[in-house]
Order: structure tokens, then C-alpha cells, then sequence
């Protein structure tokens, strides 16, 4: 398991939730393969009542998560890689944004991030020049 202040450090991008009101946790792309059903031809997608966002119909299947113990780079928690199944979800098709999460954090939903800064930007979070940028610096606690 990442230690606390590793987890702090980690930016925390959203690529799609399933309601604006969730929180975010980091996520790094680990070596996972596709799975093995055909793709669809159309991606089912409609609009959020409760955001208005655009969300994406994921079909239920399996994938292998985590990393393979060969995996130089790969941490810890990531191992062993490992079958996983899931049931089908909907996820949004885009990043929560800067501008987006505030509403959140206004309506008393969720906390704010613990740096309004990024790793390239002094003032990031609450700049509205970076308002349509993806959020950073939230977890799931």
C-alpha cells in the first residue's frame, strides 16, 4: 500500500465518475490487457440527470489488473496481477474539472483539494484560468 504522504503527493486526475458528488482517488496506468470480448460497434452513451454530464455504458466483463511481478517499476499494491470481473457500469466520458468539483466542494458535498497547486502551476485550483482543467489533490476519504 502507497504510504500516506505518497498518496498526498500523488495528483489525483479524474478520467470519468459516475456522478460529479464522488470523489476522486490517483490512479496510474498499470500493465492490464484488453478483454478479450469483441468491441462494440456504438458506444452506448446518454446524459447525466444529476450533472449533465455525458457518460459511457462499460459492459460487464473481465481484465486483468495490476502487474505482472517481472514489473521493475511496478509498486507493491500492484501485485499480483490478477483476473478481475466486473459488473457493467456508467462512467463519465470526461474529467471532472477544477470548476466543476468547486460546486461540489460549495453544495458541502466534498472537501477540498489539499493543494490548490499542481506539480507545473503555483495557482491551480480556484484560478479560473485553470477552471476547465482536471481536478487534482482529492482521494476518496
Amino acid at each position: 500500500m502507497k504510504s500516506a504522504s505518497a498518496s498526498i503527493q500523488a495528483t489525483a486526475i479524474c478520467w470519468g465518475l459516475v456522478t460529479l458528488l464522488s470523489a476522486c482517488q490517483p490512479s496510474f496506468p498499470t500493465n492490464t490487457s484488453s478483454p478479450a470480448a469483441a468491441q462494440p460497434d456504438t458506444v452506448k452513451q446518454q446524459v447525466s440527470d444529476k450533472d449533465g454530464m455525458v457518460i459511457i455504458y462499460v459492459p460487464a466483463g473481465e481484465f486483468l489488473m495490476g502487474s505482472l511481478e517481472t514489473d521493475p517499476i511496478a509498486d507493491s499494491d500492484e501485485k499480483p496481477q490478477h483476473r478481475i470481473y466486473l459488473d457493467a457500469f456508467w462512467i463519465d466520458q470526461t474529467e471532472v474539472t477544477n470548476a466543476m468539483y468547486a460546486k461540489c466542494v460549495k453544495a458541502g458535498a466534498c472537501q477540498p483539494p489539499s493543494s490548490t497547486a499542481s506539480y507545473t502551476f503555483h495557482a491551480y485550483y480556484g484560478d479560473p484560468q485553470y477552471d476547465h482543467y482536471p481536478v487534482a489533490w482529492i482521494t476518496w476519504e
